[in-house]
């Protein structure tokens, strides 16, 4: 994988990311020179770097995404920079502390941070607190089985761990298993545009053993309103094919199985949102007209 081109001011937002998102020991590489000189004054003026003032991040105890400020370390002037160590010096682990802006809730993120101006740098996340996720959203967790559960809970392990290989491995094994449930609820969809003949295919299509074909068929009957962008978040499913076993590093697959985790979590909660209303309308609507039946009897 290249590495990026990055300079001081794009270096905070680049750095967000590893913070939020990135799984622990997976190496961030980057050339350029992403120093400022702030910290001290004349002859002892020390090289630093910037960090991100705030992310954007899932809060548990919010329940959604939040702006996440942070709060340590910052230098007696207020900028929120750490200096670079030189070489000779013995290698670091910095702590990072964020606040959650709304509820207050706090997020410890500890990295090594090895930047060479002239070379190229690293940052690799070696601890977080609190763990970095392993469970689904509540309304993903509804559409799979128990067994599902628990391989996706293995699945976000492996992922964590930059296990990507493995990741993918579980990944496409839950959805091979479930992929007949989303073909049903796509095809249920309310305001389905799909060609009516290619719905007459539904049950040959569950039929059939091949990923590959599954997966084109969801994505030619997705409801165009969940393809936003143009973009079509089924067809990203193709990635999982034995590619990316076979013929990635597990930092390759570990983007593979975020991109995937991400598809399949927007497909299946806006689907499964639809079909839970439409069945408790339709259920409230049978009270009612049960009641109704009654009184007149």
């Amino acid at each position: 994988m290249a590495e990026r081109v990055l300079d001081a001011n794009t270096f905070p937002a680049a750095l967000a990311e590893v913070v939020v998102g990135w799984p622990l020991y997976r190496r961030f590489k980057f050339v350029g020179d992403v120093s400022v000189v702030t910290i001290g004054s004349g002859r002892g003026k020390t090289p630093c770097v910037t960090l991100p003032e705030e992310a954007a991040r899932y809060c548990e105890r919010c329940k959604t995404v939040q702006r996440w400020r942070l709060v340590k370390p910052r230098t007696n002037f207020g900028y929120a920079q750490i200096p670079i160590i030189e070489e000779e010096e013995d290698e670091e682990i910095r702590a990072l502390r964020f606040d959650c802006k709304n509820c207050e809730s706090v997020l410890m993120v500890f990295l090594k941070i090895d930047i060479n101006p002239g070379r190229v740098s690293e940052v690799v996340k070696v601890g977080q607190y609190p763990a970095l996720e392993l469970e689904p959203s509540p309304i993903l967790a509804s559409a799979m089985t128990k067994e599902n559960l628990i391989l996706y809970r293995h699945a976000l392990t492996c992922r964590n761990s930059n296990f990507g290989i493995a990741a993918v491995a579980y990944l496409r094994r839950i959805i091979e298993d479930r992929l007949n449930y989303v073909l049903d609820l796509i095809a249920t969809a309310p305001e389905n545009e799909a060609d009516p003949e290619a719905l007459k295919r539904l049950s040959e299509v569950k039929m059939d053993k091949r990923f590959s074909e599954k997966i084109d068929y969801a994505a030619r009957i997705l409801p165009t309103r969940l393809r936003l962008g143009g973009h079509n978040p089924i067809a990203t499913l193709h990635d999982l094919a034995s590619e990316a076993l076979h013929a990635k590093s597990d930092e390759d697959c570990v983007e593979i199985f975020d991109s995937c985790k991400l598809a399949v979590e927007y497909v299946v909660k806006r689907l499964k949102e639809d079909h839970d209303e439409d069945a408790a309308y339709q259920n409230a609507m049978k009270v009612l007209a049960a009641k109704k039946t009654g009184r007149k009897t």
